[in-house]
């Protein structure tokens, strides 16, 4: 089963506080870890981890709204297919290069000296790039495991809390054919969530305590983690070091968006399934 093994703890009581300026607001949290405040959408967020075990990675899925870039900002979009003039401000073009939206800081006792440790703040720069590259526009295999792991862990939810067994397998159906309809579907990690949904016990007693054993570990996923994000013109590179004494993390997403009619761009939802017959 897809579960996570017994390691020496080497980090306790981990804490991820996250804070962006301006507009730019968390406004989901997809991981299970508890987060404070509860409340979103919210610019400052604190996540607090599980004790982290030797040679352990996890994630950490959050979205986030950007907001839509004013007159100004379109107008040096439009201006910048021009030969650039001599007047213009190269504060105006590293604005649309690289901008720092916020930073990240990550907080730990280690388990071997018994010193809180906090690590340098981190920055999520935002680049808009007039012309993103093609693998910027390709679906991301990362972000896309992420979205199973996330889409199973609901579905264990829901199916645990469902009283009826029928409808309780059926929820699990659901998901088993959202992984097979997925582009990472061939991933050694997916075809595991795949075999564990699909795995028939004996007795309804035996499938709700092993699915139940499943989800709490599901909820605490240690995979490696990291922050990349496509957004029509703008890409978000993310990386934190936890320390050299533990193992690093670090998370990339990417995802295209784009911003309809005024609609403030944010992640697309984490849980949609990209059809495999539609990817660019």
């Amino acid at each position: 089963m897809v579960l996570g093994g017994l390691f020496t703890c080497v980090a306790q009581q981990v804490h991820i506080n996250i804070e962006f300026t301006g507009d730019y607001k968390i406004t989901h949290v997809h991981s299970k870890y508890k987060y404070e405040p509860e409340q979103l959408p919210l610019a400052k967020l604190n996540v607090k981890l599980h004790d982290l075990n030797a040679e352990e990675k996890r994630n950490l899925v959050f979205q986030l709204h950007v907001p839509k870039m004013d007159n100004n900002e379109q107008n040096v979009d439009m201006t910048s297919q021009q030969p650039m003039s001599l007047t213009q401000s190269s504060k105006e073009i590293q604005l649309f290069e690289n901008q720092i939206i916020g930073n990240v800081i990550v907080m730990y006792i280690d388990s071997n000296t018994g010193r809180t440790i906090t690590t340098e703040p981190v920055s999520f720069n935002l680049v808009r790039d007039l012309h993103p590259s093609d693998d910027l526009l390709h679906i991301n295999h990362v972000l896309d495991i992420q979205r199973n792991r996330v889409g199973t862990t609901y579905a264990l939810e829901q199916a645990m809390i469902e009283d009826d067994y029928r409808q309780s397998r059926a929820i699990l159906k659901a998901q088993i054919d959202k992984i097979k309809a997925s582009v990472s579907v061939q991933d050694p990690f997916c075809q595991k969530l795949i075999k564990d949904l699909e795995y028939h016990y004996p007795t309804e007693r035996d499938y709700r305590s092993s699915q139940h054993n499943t989800y709490m570990s599901h909820t605490t996923e240690r995979v490696i983690c990291v922050l990349h994000v496509a957004i029509g013109k703008c890409k978000i590179i993310f990386s934190s070091i936890l320390h050299e004494t533990v193992s690093t993390m670090k998370a990339i997403h990417e995802e295209k968006c784009t911003a309809l009619n005024g609609i403030p761009v944010i992640f697309r939802d984490i849980l949609n399934y990209p059809d495999k017959k539609n990817m660019t």
